[in-house]
């Protein structure tokens, strides 16, 4: 990837990042959040904390004929993931749609 390519890869990422954010705090009704109007920061603080939480660590996974075996993945959630790219999928497309999900109940 040359560096031109990286910063308009950034670019589009900060862009789809700042258009999501601007939809969640919407002031208008929406899907997500319903009429409830959250703070930029409150919002930002409470995934930061959801994401903090995983890890790609190892863990015991469920032993077989008595006998565990050590994988590498995200403790908390017990998924076997080989690869950060693999571990960057497991936050936005599992962590992130449960912490939105669990912020619209509240």
């Amino acid at each position: 990837m040359t560096k031109d390519e990286a910063v308009n890869a950034h670019k589009s990422s900060s862009c789809a990042l700042r258009t999501i954010c601007r939809f969640l705090v919407s002031p208008t009704k929406n899907k997500i959040l319903g009429s409830f109007q959250m703070d930029k920061q409150a919002l930002l603080r409470a995934l930061q904390v959801e994401i903090q939480r995983h890890d790609l660590g190892t863990f015991m996974d469920e032993p077989q004929g008595g006998r565990g075996v050590v994988v590498l993945g995200c403790s908390l959630c017990r998924k076997r993931l080989n690869t950060s790219h693999q571990f960057v999928d497991h936050l936005a497309n599992d962590v992130l749609p449960a912490a939105i999900t669990k912020l619209d109940e509240t």
